[in-house]
């Protein structure tokens, strides 16, 4: 069964204060993080089939997912720099 409470946080421990930190400073950063954890909650919801869905939908939300992740590594990356 899937972790019905991932999150980013639980890829990145090492990134924790970080990603908390730009979550209080960075309101396009906090959106952001807000739409990759409904969409990660939402996809493990369909992958425990608790919420039934078609192929089609689940593979385009872990799509947009990887998107969302890609964007929040690129603005934690520009951070750090």
């Amino acid at each position: 069964m899937s972790d019905l409470n991932h999150a980013l946080i639980d890829d990145l421990p090492d990134m924790k204060e970080e990603i908390h930190a730009l979550r209080q400073s960075d309101n396009h950063f906090a959106r952001l993080l807000d739409s990759y954890d409904d969409i990660s909650h939402q996809v493990a919801l369909m992958e425990a089939n608790v919420t039934p869905t078609t192929q089609e939908t689940e593979s385009g939300l872990k799509q947009q997912r990887v998107r969302l992740k890609d964007e929040l590594m690129r603005i934690l990356n520009d951070s750090a720099a």
